[in-house]
């Protein structure tokens, strides 16, 4: 009996359950709305932490579900569905699809176990740096097809690569430079770095996105790649890559010719030169690091020194370069010494002659302490510019510290003159400013002649002075003649301070000048004049015949 009271006892608990499961699984339930009655637990192997995805890696998810809820277990309807967003899902989704991307499903194997390791990022997969991978897990029991529905979600990071483009292909000769035009960028901001690597040819800095290439040694035209590779710091890449044509060209050859000495402020020529072993045109520049160049395009210009307190060297480079990029570079170096500049005082203008013709004479101190003159170089003019001087003595070597020129100056006429000096190192003073001066009227300019114009000896010679001229009306205020040779007598009250003196020769050559004065004291002598004095005629005298 205590048997059968426990037998039946078992059969109404039995029932009960039954009647219980039946009560819950007659309720009906909305789509998509979760309903866990019966599901003990459910598991899964997260994504791993911290690393990124990015679109189309592949995600694996691993998980089981427990149900023991009125023996119910998972049949092979069951399944697993996975979604991935950027926001946490809710708990109770109307519809899981509006709450992110589908990755895909998977058929729950018996027992509630899935596996899953084929979804993949959807390359066209937009979301913010931090997105979230969530599961969503449908499954029927097998008896009373009540449907169940699962929210699982774990915080993944997606991440998109960043962009990479090599720049456009190049072209440079060999041993020559082109400046890569790489670039990167990243969708979302992260920083990112750069890394070229090139099949030939050197690269002045491989982890910047414009580095300069320097092409390799060729024997012919030759095609190099470079790749630029961008990366992100959450470990996101891509790569680009464009070609480097090598063309072959020997370069030209620069001589920037032997080293050079030269005081500061002085001058010296520069004696580059250049050829190219092909013949291709070829051009020159220069650049120093001190000092002028007269044209620095040309193969030998000259070098004007800089102004040094104490002797400096200056380093001078010569580049030549041929048409199709080659190029190369040679140094000189120019001593500049320290050298002060010669100075002249006490410049003076004097009239040295005015007979017949308006001479002056300039002269002036030489001024340097330790040193001497060396040359000197006088220019004269009527206007105060030097525009176009009159006289213009060039750079004339010499020690002398006077000067007259040869041309004669103009008469009543305002001149300013200017003086340079070299010193025994040819370094040279800047030009010094005489004092102007205004020359005078002209001098006298005397002349004679006389009657008769071939006389005897002793006969009385007549001498007329008045083709003597005077000029800025003046008036001749003194004679005086000389005989330079032969014998004369002054006669019939005349003298030697007469305007018109007469005179007896007895001599046959007589040489005679003639000095006046003006009436403002300049005086001028004639060139000397010749007279020839003949012997008499012999007297006839009639004598009878014998």
């Amino acid at each position: 009996m205590r048997k059968i009271n426990k037998i039946f006892l078992g059969l109404i608990f039995l029932l009960g359950i039954l009647v219980f499961c039946n009560f819950n699984i007659q309720e009906t339930k909305a789509a998509w709305e979760e309903y866990s009655t019966g599901v003990t637990s459910y598991t899964w192997n997260k994504p791993v932490k911290d690393t990124f995805y990015k679109p189309g890696d592949y995600i694996t998810f691993e998980g089981e579900v427990l149900v023991s809820s009125c023996f119910n277990t998972i049949d092979e309807t069951g399944e697993i569905k996975f979604y991935l967003g950027t926001t946490q899902p809710p708990t109770r989704p109307a519809d899981p699809a509006t709450y992110g991307t589908y990755l895909g499903k998977k058929a729950l194997r018996k027992g509630g176990s899935f596996y899953v390791d084929s979804l993949k990022v959807p390359k066209d997969f937009i979301g913010t740096p931090e997105g979230y991978a969530y599961a969503r897990i449908y499954f029927r029991g097998r008896y009373y097809r009540t449907t169940y529905i699962i929210v699982a979600s774990e915080r993944i990071r997606v991440n998109h690569p960043p962009l990479a483009n090599a720049g456009p292909d190049k072209e440079v000769f060999w041993w020559k430079s082109v400046v890569l035009e790489g670039s990167g960028s990243d969708p979302e901001g992260d920083p990112i770095t750069f890394s070229w690597s090139c099949s030939g040819g050197q690269l002045s800095n491989s982890h910047i996105a414009q580095p300069t290439y320097t092409a390799p040694w060729v024997i012919r035209d030759s095609t190099y790649t470079c790749t630029l590779t961008v990366s992100d710091d959450k470990g996101g890449r891509a790569s680009d890559s464009m070609n480097v044509l090598v063309k072959n060209n020997y370069p030209p050859r620069a001589n920037a010719g032997p080293d050079k000495e030269v005081f500061w402020w002085k001058s010296v020529v520069l004696e580059g030169s250049g050829s190219d072993p092909e013949g291709d045109p070829i051009t020159f520049s220069w650049s120093c690091s001190g000092g002028q160049l007269s044209n620095s395009h040309i193969a030998q210009p000259t070098y004007t020194a800089p102004w040094v307190i104490r002797d400096s060297t200056y380093t001078c480079t010569l580049t030549v370069s041929d048409d199709k990029g080659g190029r190369a570079s040679d140094s000189m170096n120019v001593l500049v010494k320290n050298n002060y500049p010669p100075r002249a005082t006490s410049l003076q203008a004097k009239l040295l002659d005015g007979c017949p013709a308006c001479h002056y004479v300039f002269s002036w101190t030489f001024s340097d302490p330790g040193d001497s003159q060396s040359a000197y170089q006088v220019q004269v003019d009527n206007n105060s510019n030097f525009s176009s001087p009159e006289v213009d003595s060039k750079k004339i070597p010499s020690e002398s510290t006077s000067f007259a020129p040869i041309s004669p100056l103009s008469w009543n006429t305002e001149y300013y003159w200017r003086l340079m000096v070299w010193d025994s190192k040819d370094l040279s003073s800047s030009w010094i400013i005489g004092p102007s001066f205004t020359t005078p009227h002209a001098y006298p300019e005397p002349d004679f002649s006389w009657q008769p114009v071939r006389p005897s000896r002793g006969e009385v010679v007549i001498f007329d002075s008045g083709q003597t001229k005077t000029y800025g009306g003046t008036t001749i205020s003194a004679y005086l003649w000389t005989i330079t040779e032969g014998v004369g007598e002054f006669v019939d009250g005349t003298n030697n301070s007469s305007a018109n003196p007469h005179l007896k020769f007895s001599t046959q050559t007589n040489k005679i000048k003639l000095k006046v004065t003006d009436s403002t004291g300049y005086s001028c002598e004639s060139p000397e004049k010749t007279l020839t004095a003949t012997l008499p005629l012999p007297q006839w005298k009639e004598i009878p015949p014998l």
